[in-house]
């Protein structure tokens, strides 16, 4: 118990200690791609692939339009093509010293809210129903090396989404019209990085140490 309570003493220290530092100086967007895994209930090994998007950010708020393709792990069912939307929300941020260099680096915390549309590549591509869930994102942010306005940006990020069951499938694909079934949860979990310009005011805080 005396653990779990000093954990979270030093998660919320951290929180509170960063919360003065604002990411407000994006001068483009920021471009990324990543590598994403997406287990459910009904297939546990899930789908891998990869993925792209590009988010604007106007001070703690940002929107992002996202694509991937995934496969199958363990079995020949047809790859899926994937494009979404998100809306981000910046609940937490602050300037840190870099562990691999002698500068500061920005940690910060997203809440996402995704909706995504899937196709199954099959002879004719088949469209699924829309999905949709929440996720949390960590970001490491820092600058360029050689002086540049450029950002970049390391990203782990987690979802829950809300899927079409097995049962969904089978009725779609029959005469019979979709009948109302619970929905099936799917994770997704991703790793990746992105990159963009800032103004030289925010580029300023990605200073190195002597």
């Amino acid at each position: 118990m005396r653990a779990v309570s000093g954990a979270a003493f030093g998660i919320l220290a951290f929180l509170i200690s960063g919360a003065d530092a604002a990411a407000d100086g994006e001068a483009t967007p920021m471009i990324g791609g990543s590598v994403v895994w997406s287990p459910s209930a009904e297939q546990p090994s899930g789908m891998i692939g990869l993925a792209v998007e590009a988010a604007w950010w106007s001070g703690r708020v940002g929107v992002a339009v996202e694509g991937s393709g995934r496969s199958y792990v363990d079995n020949d069912q047809p790859r899926a093509f994937v494009l979404g939307s998100s809306v981000r929300l910046r609940l937490f941020d602050g300037l840190w010293r870099s562990w691999v260099d002698a500068r500061d680096v920005e940690v910060g915390i997203e809440l996402q809210g995704i909706l995504e549309r899937w196709w199954y590549q099959r002879n004719e591509p088949e469209l699924d129903p829309a999905r949709y869930g929440v996720g949390l994102a960590l970001r490491v942010r820092g600058g360029a090396d050689d002086g540049s306005l450029r950002i970049s940006e390391s990203r782990f990020f987690i979802r829950v989404l809300a899927a079409p069951t097995v049962t969904d499938h089978a009725v779609a694909r029959s005469m019979t019209p979709p009948a109302e079934e619970p929905r099936e949860l799917m994770l997704l979990i991703g790793i990746g990085a992105a990159f963009g310009s800032s103004d030289p005011d925010y580029i300023e805080r990605f200073r190195w140490h002597e």
